[in-house]
């Protein structure tokens, strides 16, 4: 018998081998989706959904997927681990390279290339104007742990916020990392029922607000010059605070002038760092749904207060419409030894090519797999492939944070066709679980198992694809000598997303939903709601460009838009023109929706 005939007749017998157990496929879920609204009003469904993939076996590697289309929605992007060795560490890059998961790299690269302190303190404050209102759930007044509210990676990664303070003290701790480390710093800074900020550098200080639905820098009647502090801006009288309104529709006097101005120290790190890393082990895999998946982390942080007022105004809730979901999936297949070391403990245990399956008839059987996340769970889904029968348990510690194990744990078993549900003891806002697998008597083990855990995150974390050239360079610590796919799937028909491209290096995108403002995190639900009751629906939008800085402040330079547009999610282009076409100079530009 040739090596071919052997391989074959290895399957074939070991199939049989298989076969001739009764396997009993066995169901479980941990927290229900509980966020309904999202199914209620759920996101289109996609027109025409194009998949690419690229395999990398090196520890850096870089691709490029061209994307014609401009009405583009990504659905997803996987990482998969197609080898036999633990993958550490690994990321995607777009074009941009923002690295998520260090503030220092994050911030570096923001002010790449400025050689101002002015100019680096600007283009943080771009970029969280850009960012940060897709972050925005609400409210984020109360959390259990850590002081999350003020903790910059957990905002930018997981959770978000929309209230002024939070966002005040996450610009902060940005500006604390632009390069060189300690040439700036920010501290929140106490108004009439507002939280603001300033920022020092180059010997002085200087106000700014980047709270969500605001986010302003108040110059001087030289429009050249940034008032200093907002005790300047109060002395004012007003003046150079009222005059935006014409530009914006708002002005925030009634903030200023009864304000005691007091700030509160100086934000350097706020809370426990997550480095937001992970490893993947062999047959594991990690999913990132750009539009969540229906379940939100409602432990950690607390919904109530908004929930309550939603409820009692008769609507529903649906803000994290703006975040995307993770999924963890560990497939191990115990008829190898390959994945024994992944398990912590394990009890009256033989590995057979059936299985794992008990050394004693006599004696209960078990294994105990840890299951940890730098994210918050949301929620998981388990299934088991028992050879005859067997149950499943979880276990958590007391506290939400603690990942460590103890034999002290108190097991929870699972139901099949039962969603497990309950505050006290869930997976729900915690970092760690372990699960249980157990079985008795002759006949009786395990063959494999598949354990997909979810955890809600910033889209941002694990960037999709754009329109033109993507250039994607996949990073690992260590391949240990495995290999990874990496699938992109988007939607390149989309009837509510659409992209005008650049023509040239110069200008800004401008990101606006019309149909449900991404901006004011209270009409962020009507965008779904009414994609759904109407889908051809339209709303008459104006988009103006007004000067800030230097000659001319107040004056419209361009009228973007005027014209009826459907509900969608847009990128307009604004290429730095006037509406004569000649370019303007560079500065600070205000846009206009009505």
């Amino acid at each position: 018998m040739n090596n071919l005939s052997q391989v074959l007749a290895g399957v074939l017998i070991f199939g049989l081998l298989t076969n001739c157990n009764n396997i009993v496929e066995k169901s479980y879920t941990i927290e229900a989706i509980n966020d309904t609204l999202i199914f209620e009003y759920p996101n289109p469904e996609p027109v025409h959904v194009v998949t690419k993939s690229f395999t990398a076996s090196k520890t850096v590697q870089e691709e490029s997927i061209s994307i014609a289309s401009k009405n583009l929605h990504n659905i997803s992007v996987t990482i998969e681990n197609t080898g036999f060795g633990v993958i550490k560490d690994p990321y995607i890059f777009n074009s941009e390279e923002y690295d998520y998961r260090s503030l220092p790299a994050f911030v570096s690269k923001i002010v790449e290339g400025e050689t101002t302190s002015y100019r680096k303190f600007m283009r943080v404050s771009e970029w969280f104007t850009y960012h940060y209102d897709k972050f925005g759930l609400y409210p984020s007044d109360n959390y259990e742990w850590d002081d999350y509210a003020g903790n910059a990676p957990r905002l930018i990664n997981q959770y978000g916020g929309s209230l002024c303070g939070e966002a005040a003290q996450c610009a902060c701790a940005l500006l604390y990392h632009v390069p060189p480390k300690g040439s700036m710093y920010g501290h929140k800074v106490q108004l009439d029922g507002h939280q603001t900020a300033e920022v020092w550098y180059d010997g002085s200080w200087h106000q700014f607000d980047n709270s969500p639905e605001i986010r302003w820098v108040y110059f001087e009647e030289d429009n050249k010059t940034i008032v200093p502090t907002w005790a300047d801006l109060k002395k004012d009288g007003g003046n150079l605070i009222k005059r935006i309104k014409p530009l914006t529709g708002w002005d925030i006097w009634w903030a200023v002038k009864n304000a005691p101005t007091n700030n509160y120290g100086i934000v350097k790190e706020v809370g426990t760092q997550w480095k937001f890393r992970y490893d993947l082990k062999p047959a594991e895999k990690v999913t990132m749904l750009f539009d969540m998946n229906g379940r939100t982390d409602l432990k950690s942080r607390d919904y109530s207060h908004h929930r309550k007022y939603l409820e009692d105004e008769g609507k529903d809730f649906r803000n994290p419409c703006d975040y995307a979901s993770a999924i963890f999936t560990y497939k191990p297949d115990f008829t190898t030894a390959l994945h024994k070391q992944f398990i912590l403990k394990e009890n009256n245990i033989k590995w057979t090519n059936k299985g794992i399956v008990p050394a004693d008839n006599s004696k209960l059987s078990s294994i105990i797999i840890p299951v940890k996340s730098t994210w918050d769970f949301v929620g998981a889904n388990i299934k088991a492939s028992f050879l005859s029968s067997g149950n499943i348990y979880f276990a958590v510690t007391d506290s939400i944070g603690d990942t460590a194990y103890s034999d002290n744990l108190k097991w929870n078993l699972l139901k099949e066709n039962t969603v497990f549900e309950d505050d006290s003891i869930g997976i729900e806002g915690r970092m760690a679980y372990w699960l249980k697998f157990e079985f008795r008597g002759k006949g009786s083990g395990l063959k494999s198992a598949v354990i997909s855990s979810e955890v809600q995150m910033s889209k941002y974390t694990m960037p999709g694809l754009k329109f033109g050239e993507n250039n994607i360079k996949f990073t690992a610590a260590d391949m240990n000598n495995s290999s990874v796919k990496v699938t992109y799937k988007y939607d390149n028909q989309s009837k509510y997303d659409y992209y005008e491209p650049a023509t040239e290096n110069y200008g800004r995108h401008i990101y606006y939903r019309v149909g449900g403002n991404h901006i004011k995190h209270w009409t962020k639900p009507l965008f779904y709601i009414n994609i759904k009751n109407n889908p051809g629906g339209t709303l008459p939008i104006k988009v103006e460009i007004y000067k800030v800085t230097g000659n001319d402040f107040g004056k419209r330079v361009r009228l973007l838009k005027d014209e009826e547009m459907p509900f969608g999610t847009y990128f307009w282009y604004w290429d730095g023109k006037d509406d004569a076409g000649n370019k303007l100079p560079s500065g600070m530009y205000a846009y206009k929706v009505t």
